[in-house]
């Protein structure tokens, strides 16, 4: 990049010597000077880089009478111009750099690939490596000898290592990688057309809640839920009926602060005309025993959409109330409770021109409030996007509207967060596209990044957010041929897609996704409701499963496990680092029970 050639000498060696600057190799900042010293072939053999935070330009070079080259040239230095004159040793001997990585490839997205540049050697005696430099292949990049990295689109990618000596001598070597997208792992399926899981929390362990409704007729239903572990299996499964023979159900399922399940749903109390109040219920997470059981009561048509954990103590609960009699006098409403789900303050808000308000979807915010995004209707339809930003106590502070487009049929935003730079991030729909939007703290303005189909029922009804940055998201694609499709997809932290999987039978309607996890692993799980078959799914998409004792990553454990082991112990060292996740004991390191093991295996005799 900018990279140019002053002056080239023929040195009494056959080989030729080139002066010039170079913006490619400038970790200084600027431009710096570079020296190329090849053989007479034109073949480099070694080059030297050097400069400061300004530009370093080369400008003449020459050999003396002991062969040692000698470069002129300017630098940038306190703000004025100098030259400078500098005599090189007759040779260079360059760095070799080397490096390895685990696990090999192919690897699949989302694993944490561990790169290793200890077997990269300096050039002369006395030289050290002093930088190392790491260009992933995908535009991001690392430092150190040892680095780590996670790539998310599947692809075919060049890994560079750059090695500086302490000559300021600069050499690379690269190998190619492959990255593989996720595969479906195992799914498994609940109900029998009367009972869905609208909901699923992670958190505990590799166990997952599943919470919803489960109806014995069309006008008694009860709270639903199931705990499951890693591979979908049913741990306890337990309903909630309430005393009311209405349609209760839950919305939104959390891993309470003391580890426990908390749910957030609605009673429907039937035949009384005071329809329905917001209910939340605490389990015992290692039974689903009931530990507390409160509702709320606004006025007539109440529910909650969200749920959350707040920082300080307590809970956020978004949802809906009505003002006053009838399901169309609709407010947006914030109810903040303790531990024991007693409430603290509630507070409701109103839309324009007496329109309804619902709030789907609430977050905590750094400084103590909340934030809640409304739409005016529970499905989705032309109204706009609404957050409402408020403090401590909920009162509102200010309120940010997102028009729908005309002609466009479906805005909803389904789910937020605050992200590390204290901005908010809104997935839904928007003007019938799937949406990423980010909101900016003060709630003055906000972008969106869109994508989708030609279709208008493109919508995301849950994310989730990704450490290292970036989202997966979960919701519908809609399309003439294969109708109502579960879609699932991943961003990067500007909205940017890196993969999409779309999922259900051809020419069958009613398949959509409702809730997403991204799990420590890498794998992703999604929970989705399937209409046509009367069933809900809960689907595990990621990395094959990592076999205990197999460290050399060949899918079996062997003979050659067990030699690679011994050497570990013996402290001989690897030619390639051990992805310590396949351990026995879980100490993330292989030890003397791993060689052991591994022995019992090949043995039979485990």
């Amino acid at each position: 990049m900018n990279d140019r050639g002053n002056e080239v000498i023929q040195t009494r060696d056959g080989g030729l010597a080139v002066i010039g600057s170079t913006e490619s190799y400038a970790w200084h900042g600027g431009r710096d000077m570079w020296l190329i010293k090849t053989d007479a072939d034109g073949l480099m053999q070694w080059d030297v880089v050097m400069g400061d935070t300004g530009d370093d330009l080369g400008s003449g070079i020459a050999q003396d009478a002991d062969n040692a080259l000698v470069a002129a040239g300017t630098t940038h230095y306190d703000e004025s111009n100098w030259i400078y004159v500098v005599k090189f040793m007759e040779e260079f001997n360059p760095p070799v750099p080397s490096f390895s990585y685990a696990p090999p490839s192919p690897f699949y997205i989302h694993e944490t690939i561990q790169f290793n540049a200890s077997g990269t050697t300096p050039g002369g005696s006395g030289d050290d490596i002093v930088l190392y430099e790491w260009d992933f292949g995908d535009g991001a990049s690392g430092a150190g000898m040892t680095a780590e990295h996670v790539y998310i689109k599947p692809g075919a990618y060049t890994v560079t290592l750059y090695a500086t000596d302490t000559n300021g001598i600069r050499r690379e070597t690269s190998q190619a990688v492959t990255a593989l997208g996720l595969t479906m792992r195992w799914e498994s399926t609940f109900g029998n057309g009367s009972d869905w899981f609208y909901d699923l929390a992670e958190g505990d362990g590799d166990n997952m809640l599943l919470c919803g409704i489960n109806c014995i007729s069309s006008s008694t239903c009860s709270v639903w839920a199931a705990k499951v572990n890693a591979l979908g299996d049913t741990l306890w499964e337990n309903v909630y009926p309430d005393t009311y023979s209405g349609r209760d159900a839950a919305r939104k399922g959390i891993l309470g602060h003391d580890n426990n399940y908390i749910l957030a749903g609605f009673r429907d109390k039937g035949a009384t005309g005071d329809t329905r109040d917001v209910r939340i219920i605490k389990l015992d997470a290692s039974n689903g025993t009931k530990l507390w059981d409160k509702t709320y009561d606004l006025n007539s048509y109440d529910e909650a959409f969200d749920l959350k954990r707040v920082p300080s103590g307590g809970y956020i609960v978004a949802g809906a109330g009505s003002a006053l009699s009838g399901a169309g006098n609709i407010d947006a409403w914030l109810i903040k409770t303790d531990e024991n789900g007693d409430q603290e303050w509630s507070q409701t808000y109103s839309n324009t021109g007496d329109l309804p308000l619902r709030g789907v979807a609430v977050t905590p915010v750094d400084d103590g409030g909340y934030l809640i995004v409304c739409s005016q209707y529970d499905s989705f339809s032309a109204q706009p996007i609404i957050s409402i930003k408020t403090d401590g106590s909920g009162v509102e502070l200010w309120r940010h509207t997102i028009s729908n487009e005309t002609g466009s049929w479906s805005n909803c935003g389904s789910w937020v967060y605050q992200d590390p730079d204290s901005n908010f991030i809104i997935a839904g729909t928007l003007n019938d596209e799937y949406a990423l939007i980010t909101l900016d703290n003060d709630g003055d303005s906000h972008e969106a990044t869109t994508w989708g189909t030609d279709y208008d029922r493109d919508y995301i009804a849950d994310a989730d957010f990704i450490p290292g940055g970036g989202y997966v998201m979960t919701g519908t694609q809609y399309d003439t041929v294969n109708d109502d499709d579960v879609y699932v997809v991943r961003t990067d932290s500007l909205g940017n897609v890196a993969w999409s999987i779309t999922f259900g039978e051809p020419g069958i309607g009613g398949e959509n996704g409702n809730a997403v996890a991204y799990l420590p692993d890498g794998s992703v799980v999604v929970l989705s409701t399937d209409y046509y078959d009367q069933v809900t799914r809960l689907t595990k998409f990621g990395p094959p499963a990592l076999i205990k004792g197999d460290i050399n990553g060949d899918s079996s454990v062997n003979l050659s496990d067990a030699v690679l082991g011994l050497q570990l112990l013996a402290g001989m060292g690897l030619p390639s680092p051990v992805d310590t996740r396949i351990d026995v004991n879980g100490d993330s390191r292989i030890g003397s029970e791993e060689v052991i093991y591994i022995l019992q295996n090949i043995s039979g005799t485990r």
